[in-house]
């Protein structure tokens, strides 16, 4: 399934998407822009530009194979556990042995960014 087809897309990102590509502006609209991190509802963990201008799935391809969170907005894989921002990362399988770091590197990037609260009026913006 393309990031276009995403069912948990919004209508209107998909249109933006589709004009995009139709144009022939780039691959996709992240070839031309990345996210500022607010609230976390409209990134999505995996396939927005939003850590260094690059998807994460390019960064770290392994575990993004076996994530069960494709397609889910920051705000669906973590909690807020005493004011702090916890991410809740679920795979399909346990990590082998050597697949820890890049799950130690992959926290440590995802650690270094601050999701704010709903009531901080901080949405996720497009730049």
């Amino acid at each position: 399934m393309s990031q276009g087809e995403n069912c948990k897309e919004s209508l209107w990102w998909r249109d933006i998407r589709k004009v995009w590509n139709s144009e022939e502006w780039g691959n996709d609209s992240e070839d031309r822009g990345w996210w500022e991190v607010g609230d976390g509802k409209e990134i999505r963990l995996w396939e927005d530009n939003w850590v260094d201008n690059v998807p994460l799935l390019h960064k770290f391809h392994k575990p993004f194979s076996i994530s069960l969170d494709t397609g889910r907005s920051l705000t669906q894989v973590g909690v807020w556990i005493n004011n702090s921002w916890s991410w809740k990362l679920r795979l399909r399988r346990n990590l082998f042995v050597w697949e820890s770091g890049l799950a130690d590197s992959l926290l440590q990037v995802l650690d270094n960014k601050r999701l704010t609260r709903e009531g901080e009026n901080k949405t996720d913006k497009w730049l």
